[in-house]
């Protein structure tokens, strides 16, 4: 999806995994309790209607 000109947020709630999958992938997933906050500007658009 980033190819494609988007911008992509990924939510994980496992710390260990969220430092995999940055250190090994270059993910920069954020913690799932995040996903109620709709502070992040990458998920705002896509829960517009849940906050």
């Amino acid at each position: 999806m980033q190819e494609q000109g988007w911008e992509v947020a990924g939510l994980e709630p496992d710390a260990d995994a969220r430092a995999i999958g940055k250190e090994q992938y270059g993910i920069n997933a954020r913690p799932s309790h995040e996903l109620f906050h709709c502070n992040h500007r990458a998920l705002t658009p896509l829960l517009y209607g849940m906050c």
